[in-house]
């Protein structure tokens, strides 16, 4: 199934399946095939009309073979083309065991972005390209193994899409997606707005609260964020408590303290169900704070099942 200078296309409901492991239209493309293609079809193919956008909304990709379930190509330039989006949207894409031979897609979605084909000098600034993935599925069936070398969403930039070497920028934005196994989790190089991108936690507390120790510190009504609880061990050193536990003890904590007294935070430790703060004053003593604020970012990432 393809579609050449759709402009605006929108494609709702339905199953795409058993398409593809044809060479199409003569089109370029070095890894022929795929469930539906989204581009333009003028005589030069990923610079000039390119397509303005698609959305697919509540569409079954199974079974397709060549490239990917769904192939879309961002590309364009100033002078010719148009900025381009792309919107996944309550899609399910099932992955089959025979990946190895011709008949499985190597990626569930592909993104193609150049400004040039070829060694082709682009005719202008290239246009920015947006892929939007919410609310998606991404799982196998029996007897599929997972591989790091095929992603569930795969970007084919300027050097790895014909031969080029004039990639042009993109962003992808995911959110709430389900991703069965966590080898073929995507990863991007370019600007990322997904689920790592947020807090993951956030809190502001009364480190004065709480007593000399053992006992919880009075957390502020209007900023807490995944935390259940703040607990003062002793002068200047607590422990915050999640809400619901990440996914590990890799993630990036920032904070501060704000009071009468110069100071400042340091975090002793990180868990995926805490976080051990302390505080200082600017001689270095532990000292208790009455506005103490500590935020989370990373690892709340969606567990995948494996």
């Amino acid at each position: 199934m393809t579609f050449y200078e759709a402009g605006a296309l929108t494609y709702v409901g339905g199953t795409i399946a058993g398409n593809g492991g044809n060479s199409l239209d003569n089109l370029p493309v070095p890894l022929i095939g795929w469930g539906v293609y989204v581009a333009n079809g003028n005589s030069n193919p990923y610079v000039s009309n390119a397509t303005w956008g698609a959305s697919f909304i509540g569409v079954q990709f199974e079974g397709n073979c060549g490239l990917a379930h769904a192939a879309v190509v961002g590309s364009g330039t100033e002078t010719y083309g148009f900025a381009t989006g792309f919107l996944f949207s309550g899609c399910s894409f099932l992955r089959t065991p025979n990946l190895s031979t011709a008949n499985s897609a190597t990626f569930c979605i592909s993104l193609g972005v150049a400004a040039g084909p070829g060694g082709t000098a682009p005719a202008g600034p290239p246009l920015k390209t947006s892929l939007v993935v919410i609310g998606c599925g991404f799982s196998p069936t029996v007897g599929y193994t997972p591989s790091a070398s095929t992603p569930y969403i795969g970007v084919l930039t300027g050097d790895s899409f014909l031969s080029s070497a004039f990639s042009a920028p993109y962003q992808v934005t995911h959110w709430g997606n389900v991703w069965q196994s966590t080898v073929e989790v995507p990863t991007f190089r370019g600007p990322v707005e997904g689920p790592n991108a947020l807090a993951s936690s956030y809190v502001v507390f009364d480190g004065t609260s709480g007593g000399s120790g053992g006992g919880t510190c009075t957390i502020s009504s209007s900023a807490p964020y995944n935390v259940s609880s703040v607990w003062k061990i002793a002068k200047g050193e607590y422990v915050i408590q999640f809400q619901k536990a990440l996914t590990d003890s890799s993630y990036a904590v920032s904070g501060g303290v704000n009071g009468i007294t110069p100071g400042f935070l340091q975090v002793s430790a990180t868990t995926s169900q805490s976080i051990a703060v302390n505080t200082f004053n600017a001689s270095g003593a532990a000292t208790d704070f009455s506005r103490i604020s500590v935020t989370s970012f990373g690892s709340n990432a969606l567990l995948a099942f494996n």
